[in-house]
């Protein structure tokens, strides 16, 4: 689809927006992966006076993240987990330029929602929700940190495909457990929320 293509299509929204002070949340895949389409979409939000969030996982060059900073009123952030090497070994990657943009994101003033999806026995260590925690009191603009926890809605469509789903023996997170997560987060003087 085109911008304008999008733009008329968010636009059949407005009164809801309006009434309701919403508005329109770019997630993806990776948004900020597509700058060029995505500032101009971000652009056109605002001069249509439509409220725009990103949900990213930052880890993307500070030059695709900067000129969009103008047309953004919040960012939904993941953070997979506080420890670099754990990190790269569970992604692929480091967290060093997904935190880097997140210190820089809240130099800006613009609102972060910290979100950390809770998978058992990968990020879901006590250690690291301090972590994240301790992260997440020194950006000046968190608002709060959203736990998500892990479901497994995706396993019909692998059977559907006759594909193996690969993450059928994670257990879900029990809810006395997401309760504790929430209590810790908040003893940092942190908002919270379970995010189902």
């Amino acid at each position: 689809m085109t911008v304008e293509e999008l733009l008329e299509e968010v636009k059949k929204d407005t009164v809801i927006y309006k009434h309701s002070g919403g508005g329109v949340t770019i997630s993806g895949g990776e948004p900020l992966l597509e700058p060029d389409f995505t500032v101009k979409l971000l652009r056109a939000f605002k001069e249509e006076h439509i409220s725009v969030g990103v949900d990213t996982c930052g880890y993307v060059p500070w030059a695709s993240i900067e000129p969009m900073l103008l047309y953004i009123d919040f960012f939904l952030w993941d953070i997979k987990h506080m420890d670099p090497e754990e990190h790269k070994r569970l992604t692929g990657v480091s967290n060093k330029l997904i935190l880097s943009n997140a210190r820089r994101v809240s130099k800006r003033d613009i609102p972060l929602y910290i979100r950390v999806a809770v998978i058992p026995g990968y990020n879901d260590s006590e250690e690291n929700i301090r972590a994240t925690c301790e992260f997440a009191q020194a950006l000046s603009s968190v608002v709060e940190v959203g736990l998500l926890p892990l479901h497994h809605l995706g396993e019909a469509r692998y059977d559907s495909l006759n594909r193996p789903y690969p993450i059928a023996n994670i257990p879900l997170v029990p809810d006395s457990v997401l309760q504790s997560m929430k209590r810790l987060v908040e003893s940092y003087g942190l908002k919270c929320s379970i995010v189902s």
